[in-house]
């Protein structure tokens, strides 16, 4: 599942609350943003986290969120009808959350390349379905039970965590105790082995530690 993929996904637009960290960093950063735009640049390599752009905005900036490496997902409206390459360099993006159709979508990054974020483990869902995808519930929608990075679509995605990589499965979460899930360990024990890792080195992360040592078996 480790690849770029475009879903649909069913959404109920009243049902998502904008993110107050979008206005607290705007003031952070000394920027400005509005009702209808982020400007250029705006929270350039100061987004982090999950980000939800707010309802209403209708366009954003150039590289608006450009080189946010600890970026992990972003929510964007319907509403936005334009865009200029806002996530190059943003290498940890796993989720983007669209408000859309999948038509809408690919209109919108006409002008501009999902792979310039440098993230090879990208996901985007639209919310409003149309031909062929899978459907999911933006509303289920919950952090990695391990390191509570990565934002899965729903409760039982299948979807594998790129910063820890724990595999989404409902049964684990029910009962941590047990090695009976995709993962083939409990939930505890996944845990227990994850923060033993980052002990020994702050900056870990599964999916780079996998590349790497895919390229050390290729040489």
């Amino acid at each position: 599942m480790l690849n770029n993929r475009i879903y649909t996904t069913q959404f109920n637009e009243g049902k998502f609350s904008v993110l107050a960290l979008l206005r607290g960093a705007a003031q952070a950063c000394d920027t400005l943003y509005d009702e209808d735009a982020i400007a250029p640049y705006a929270y350039e390599g100061k987004a982090e986290g999950n980000f939800t752009v707010p309802e209403g905005v209708r366009h954003v900036g150039y590289r608006a969120f450009a080189a946010c490496e600890k970026l992990y997902s972003v929510y964007i409206p319907k509403s936005v009808e334009s865009m200029a390459s806002p996530f190059d360099g943003c290498v940890n993006l796993t989720h983007i959350y669209f408000g859309g159709s999948r038509k809408a979508w690919n209109r919108l990054v006409s002008g501009w390349r999902l792979a310039d974020t440098g993230s090879d483990a990208l996901t985007v869902y639209c919310a409003e379905e149309d031909e062929g995808g899978r459907a999911y519930d933006i509303r289920r929608r919950h952090l990695c039970p391990v390191c509570g990075k990565t934002l899965f679509p729903d409760e039982n995605s299948l979807d594998q965590c790129t910063h820890c990589g724990w595999e989404d499965d409902g049964c684990a979460e029910r009962e941590p105790f047990s090695a009976e899930n995709a993962n083939g360990v409990s939930l505890d024990i996944y845990r227990a082995a994850y923060a033993k890792k980052c002990a020994k080195d702050r900056e870990y992360h599964w999916w780079t530690e996998l590349k790497k040592g895919f390229m050390q078996g290729r040489m």
